[in-house]
């Protein structure tokens, strides 16, 4: 009974031991997270094949993205810091959106080049004034092919519209192609 324990706690203890908070993509999968996540909340890459990003506007003019079907690859990445459960409306969330052609071959695109990826910013929270999505037309996006369906992604990016945490992120993922 003891071995059981001390194999259940050593087991615990190595999925926890990257000192990185993050979560696996809900369709495509990667190999590990290399990207800066503070360490006050959790972070998360996400994957979708065959999809496609649409950037619509509400009834006040205001930009949101919608993830739908499509030909291409659409990919996500989260941060969301930790809740302080004594204070209402202390949620804080920033987000990146864009979308890429069907993978095959290393891809590379900077500043106003950006815009071909649909490349969007959000930052969520109570912060008046300075909470929405954003277009980004400054930084560089790489996409290269490692091997078969492992693919590495690099993308630095500055907006001039909020505060921002997150100014890069860093992920290989794996994704069946055909």
């Amino acid at each position: 009974m003891k071995v059981l324990s001390f194999l259940l706690i050593i087991m615990f203890l190595s999925c926890c031991s990257t000192g990185k908070k993050s979560n696996h993509s809900k369709e495509g999968s990667y190999s590990n997270i290399k990207s800066f996540c503070p360490d006050d909340g959790l972070c998360n890459f996400e994957v979708y094949k065959n999809k496609r990003l649409d950037l619509n506007k509400d009834g006040i003019g205001k930009l949101y993205p919608k993830i739908n079907d499509g030909n291409n690859i659409v990919c996500k990445f989260t941060y969301t810091r930790d809740k302080d459960e004594r204070y209402q409306d202390n949620h804080y969330i920033e987000e990146l959106y864009f979308e890429l052609p069907t993978l095959g071959k290393d891809l590379y695109f900077e500043n106003n080049d950006l815009s071909k990826t649909k490349l969007v910013f959000a930052r969520l929270c109570f912060c008046r004034g300075q909470t929405g999505y954003y277009h980004i037309n400054q930084g560089e996006l790489s996409i290269k092919k490692l091997n078969n369906n492992l693919y590495q992604i690099n993308l630095t990016f500055k907006t001039n519209e909020v505060p921002q945490i997150i100014t890069s992120i860093e992920e290989t993922f794996t994704i069946n192609i055909k």
